[in-house]
C-alpha cells in the first residue's frame, strides 16, 4: 500500500507532537529540579539561622 499525502502529514504530525513532548518533559524535569534546589538552600539558611540563634 503507497501512503497517501494525508496519511503522511498526520504521520509528520503525530511525529511532531511526540517531539515537542519530549522536550517538554525534559524541560519540566529541568524545572522541577531547579525548584527543589532553591528549595533545599532556602530551608538550609534557615536552619543555619536558627542554630545561629540558639
Amino acid at each position: 500500500m503507497i501512503p497517501t499525502a494525508d496519511a503522511t502529514s498526520k504521520y509528520r504530525a503525530v511525529r511532531q507532537t511526540l517531539a515537542d513532548r519530549e522536550f517538554n518533559d525534559e524541560e519540566i524535569e529541568t524545572t522541577r529540579a531547579s525548584h527543589t534546589e532553591a528549595n533545599t538552600s532556602d530551608f538550609s539558611e534557615d536552619v543555619a539561622q536558627r542554630i545561629e540563634l540558639i
